[in-house]
């Protein structure tokens, strides 16, 4: 009966220990996670505060380009030709 009890106990005991292993390794690597979020949250709400602190410009915009047509063309060329460029 000895040698029956003796295969249980080992599977259980080698059981135990890599469970107890693997849950020290997933401790140990979700603090790290837990640390990286707020690191990143901290990062980010500042970034967000700077960037509400910064506010908007209104842009300035060029006039909007004037359509070529062939009396501008031929009047542009005549200028240059004549050499009262801009």
């Amino acid at each position: 009966m000895a040698t029956k009890l003796e295969r249980p106990i080992l599977m259980t005991g080698i059981g135990l220990s890599l469970g107890l292993w693997l849950l020290q390794s997933i401790q140990h690597s979700a603090s790290e996670l837990g640390q990286m979020v707020l690191f990143s949250l901290a990062l980010g709400s500042a970034g967000l505060w700077w960037f509400q602190q910064q506010g908007t410009e209104a842009l300035q915009l060029s006039p909007p380009p004037v359509p070529l047509n062939q009396e501008l063309v031929e009047k542009a060329i005549a200028q240059t030709q004549t050499g009262k460029g801009c």
